[in-house]
């Protein structure tokens, strides 16, 4: 044990179970070795998320936002330093990174240069002893060479020096204490249409603020105010799934059979996997740092770290979605079943049967949301896969729903667009009427709601 250690900011070590101050474990790799015992392996993520040691994390966040607080600008400061000598950093790299690429390409093109010229210069000193013989071929090598022009490459003006440098995008917060309390007063402020008119599945959003978006054979990087397409991804399987993993990177499930991440600025492929038996993924989350996938009746977890596939289980039929809770706990569904899956474990606490599951959302740890086909939504005690409330709501042709802070779901149906509804009750407080069918919608950082169309429209409503 630490001798230093404040009881209030000590961590848990798994296994052994002695403890010690969280900064010294706060900036170790993802993996590291114990400090106490030095003879077993800890995983940083399953150390912070074990419940003893929660409370203690949430009691240290909240010690440092009060020492922020009390000099915010210093705070705000050295980040920005940071950055700022980044981009310092990063300028003096590529300065010196293109300077021998243009020198090298240069040198290059004078090199070939030198030998063309040596080898005209022999060949019409050549054609010149039989100059009667070889005057038309005189004459046309000399128009060649005459002729011959130096080609200026593409225009500077479009050339992407985002894509080589980086950007930074300043995401903003959604303010939750006033989050979509009427959604009648939301107008449309701006909308996109993607090329060829591909179909737009779903969205997702990075916390810099870039929305994600995905259909057809195409990933679209879209800036929050989506005033313009920052990336185009083309793959060549059609994408089944997509989600944000981490801040730089994203995850494609392809029809393929494949699982990849991606790097977000420069579309490459950082690590992928393929999945067993030719299966195809339905569903990605994330677990930690693993990615837990659905694919028909299974759920596979990946860990990228080793790129090997640690766990699979056996489960319901096909759906489209699935639930982190509780740290280690996976709610999934499909038209006629839930099931909970506790993830450590490895097995299947409890599924029961329920009639035309359209969709899910998930409240909080301890509640998620479901809508059905006949005109009603569930909630749901998590642990006990329970319900708690059925709300008739006399909606048909439900599709979509989102859980929002306090105790607000959105609801989406093709017979009443998007209806806003409040806890218990059974009449919507406020409605959205859309004159399309709608793929996706979702609740940005901004408090704004994106709305995706099958006709290749992403559109941003707010009050």
């Amino acid at each position: 044990m630490c001798e230093n250690s404040d009881v209030n900011k000590s961590i848990t070590l798994p296994f052994c179970g002695f403890v010690v101050c969280y900064q010294h474990i706060e900036n170790l790799a993802k993996k590291f070795q114990c400090p106490v015992c030095n003879d077993h392996k800890i995983a940083k993520e399953e150390c912070l998320s074990m419940r003893i040691n929660l409370e203690k994390i949430d009691f240290i966040k909240q010690e440092r936002l009060k020492e922020i607080g009390k000099n915010p600008e210093t705070f705000i400061n050295n980040i920005f330093t940071e950055f700022i000598n980044d981009v310092d950093i990063r300028r003096e790299k590529l300065l010196i990174k293109f300077e021998q690429k243009i020198n090298d390409y240069s040198q290059q093109l004078i090199n070939e240069l030198q030998k063309h010229k040596k080898n005209l210069t022999a060949e019409l000193k050549h054609k010149m002893e039989d100059f009667e013989e070889n005057k038309d071929s005189i004459k046309a090598l000399i128009e060649c060479v005459e002729n011959m022009k130096f080609f200026e490459g593409q225009d500077l003006n479009t050339f992407k020096i985002a894509d080589y440098f980086g950007r930074f995008n300043f995401a903003k917060l959604v303010n939750k204490d006033c989050c979509l309390v009427d959604i009648e007063s939301y107008k449309l402020k701006s909308k996109l249409r993607v090329k060829n008119n591909a179909i737009i599945l779903n969205t997702d959003q990075f916390e810099t603020g870039e929305i994600l978006a995905y259909g057809s054979n195409n990933i679209y990087i879209i800036n929050e105010e989506l005033n313009q397409i920052l990336k185009e991804v083309k793959l060549y399987a059609n994408v089944e799934c997509a989600r944000v993993f981490n801040n730089n990177e994203f995850l494609c499930g392809l029809k393929s059979g494949h699982v990849k991440i991606f790097n977000k600025n420069s579309s490459e492929i950082v690590s992928e996997i393929e999945l067993p038996n030719n299966e195809q993924p339905y569903a990605l989350a994330l677990w930690s740092n693993k990615v837990v996938v659905r694919t028909g009746a299974t759920i596979r977890v990946w860990d990228p770290s080793v790129n090997k596939w640690i766990i699979d289980l056996n489960t319901i039929g096909y759906g489209q979605k699935m639930l982190i809770v509780n740290s280690n706990y996976v709610i999934i569904n499909d038209i006629s079943r839930i099931a909970l899956m506790d993830l450590s474990n490895k097995r299947c606490l409890k599924s029961i049967v329920d009639k035309e599951i359209v969709d899910i959302d998930k409240i909080n740890d301890d509640e998620f949301i479901s809508v059905h086909g006949l005109g009603f939504y569930k909630i749901w005690c998590t642990s006990r896969l329970e319900c708690k409330i059925k709300c008739d709501i006399q909606l048909w042709k439900i599709q979509n729903v989102i859980a929002l802070p306090n105790n607000r779901f959105l609801i989406y149906s093709k017979e009443d667009g998007i209806t806003l509804w409040i806890r218990n009750e059974s009449v919507y407080s406020s409605q959205i009427k859309v004159n399309q069918i709608i793929s996706s919608m979702m609740l940005l950082r901004t408090g704004q709601l994106a709305i995706t169309y099958y006709s290749a429209e992403v559109q941003l409503w707010s009050g």
